[in-house]
């Protein structure tokens, strides 16, 4: 048997863990078979395993025989339900998951299997029923021949509760009253934001109907609000909010005018009192329809019924397409004008009430306006334009070309005719009928040869 110098990390080779190829116990040497006269050791990985006699110590020795030990995963993981796991979708395995993974060695020496399981997102093991692998990190010694183990997988999978946080906000609809918390264009119900603690909400979700609530700013005004928990608001319940809806949580709610708002819930009452009966509007068609009627009735709605310049005779309106109307009058019932349902304030440039940009309802039918030009350098600015006030419609006597004189001696004339929003490009200047002086333009200017 050839011999070499090694060294070991124990005084007897019997116990030794490692064979050494330098004093320091540094660098392991390799890996095989060693002796030392009396009994054989073979290292592997750098590990030596356990001792066999050595019977023949002057010849090579004998090669040990090696057992293998074979490891069969049986899954016993179950769903809280009861129901069996399966795996990749409940759970998944890593580790010596091979049926079977199968480890050898000599008699005595240990060999270890291990598996981990991990739910699938959203799920846990429950704490009372972890995962468990019956051998996991068990030390199994190989006997003298081939054996098959079982490693029996156990634990229930549940889903992970989810939790409620302490503080939540709800959205209060604002009931009819006084023009307070409408939000901004009318884009969805008017209200502000409240926060409750998850008792108080569990209580609300009881309640039969929609809780009232009362909001009152600095100067005493009460404004009634309502717990709809229906609302798409509510569904589900925030627990965090938008920088936006922060503006319009109430306690810190602001309005130069109202001043912080404070709630409080109205025992016993629900929904929103009735403050108005129905009101209906009749509105004239500005351009008539062969065969429809020219007059048509809409009950107003409460935004509408809030302003006082909605509701006054000969505001305009338009309807989802454009098609201008008149206000001819307000009143409690329908009549028997045919009902219309999409009508909205409109300004001069055609953009409805609760859309972006819409400015200030227009009044009348829209109609064209009248420019007129100074017939001379007046001002020493050059010929000045303005418009006449009121639609063409107003001047019935006049025409493009018809000519005015004010006092001075200063003459203008008509000299086109331009839409009711491009007219708002032109100051007004308030002629009169009285001063018209003829239809030929400047040339019938008296102070003009």
């Amino acid at each position: 048997m050839a011999q070499a110098t090694f060294y070991i990390d124990t005084a007897s080779f019997s116990t030794a863990t490692a064979i050494f190829s330098d004093r320091a116990l540094q660098t392991k040497a390799a890996d095989g078979y060693y002796s030392d006269e009396i009994i054989v050791r073979r290292q592997v990985s750098g590990v030596l395993q356990p001792a066999v006699n050595c019977p023949n110590c002057g010849s090579p020795p004998p090669t040990p025989t090696e057992y293998c030990v074979s490891q069969f995963p049986v899954n016993q993981i179950t769903l809280d339900t009861g129901a069996a796991a399966v795996e990749g979708v409940d759970f998944t395995l890593t580790g010596d998951t091979t049926n079977p993974t199968i480890k050898c060695g000599i008699p005595g020496a240990v060999v270890s299997f291990n598996i981990l399981a991990s739910p699938a997102v959203g799920k846990q093991f429950r704490a009372s029923d972890p995962f468990n692998g019956s051998i996991n990190g068990d030390d199994i010694v190989v006997p003298s021949s081939n054996i098959n183990v079982n490693n029996i997988l156990t634990g229930v999978i549940e889903d992970i509760p989810v939790t409620t946080a302490a503080t939540q906000y709800i959205f209060l609809g604002a009931c009819i009253n006084d023009n307070v918390l409408f939000e901004q264009n009318y884009s969805g119900q008017s209200g502000l934001f409240l926060e409750v603690t998850k008792d108080e909400l569990t209580i609300l979700n009881a309640a039969s109907g929609n809780q009232r609530y009362a909001a009152t700013d600095s100067r005493g005004n009460v404004n009634l609000l309502y717990y709809d928990k229906t609302d798409s608001r509510n569904n589900p319940v925030k627990t965090t909010l938008t920088q936006t809806e922060k503006q319009n949580l109430i306690g810190t709610f602001n309005n130069t005018y109202w001043g912080t708002l404070t709630a409080i819930k109205v025992a016993g009452e629900f929904d929103c009192p009735v403050y108005n009966t129905a009101r209906f509007g009749v509105f004239r068609r500005c351009v008539p329809v062969a065969g429809q009627s020219i007059t048509f009735s809409m009950q107003l709605t409460q935004a509408i019924l809030d302003s006082s310049v909605f509701t006054k005779v000969n505001t305009r309106y338009a309807d989802s397409s454009g098609n201008p109307y008149v206000l001819e009058s307000v009143r409690p019932d329908s009549g028997i004008d045919p009902a219309i349902t999409d009508l909205l304030p409109v300004d001069i440039y055609g953009t409805r009430f609760g859309e972006r940009l819409f400015t200030f309802p227009a009044t009348g039918c829209p109609e064209d306006v009248y420019i007129i030009q100074s017939c001379t350098d007046v001002y020493g600015t050059g010929l000045n334009q303005y418009r006449l006030p009121g639609g063409v419609s107003d001047w019935p006597e006049s025409d493009i070309g018809t000519l005015f004189e004010v006092s001075g001696g200063v003459c203008y004339e008509i000299i086109k005719r331009v839409s009711e929003a491009e007219s708002k490009n032109y100051n007004t200047y308030y002629l009169t009928k009285a001063e018209k002086r003829g239809e030929g333009g400047c040339g019938d200017c008296p102070g003009i040869q």
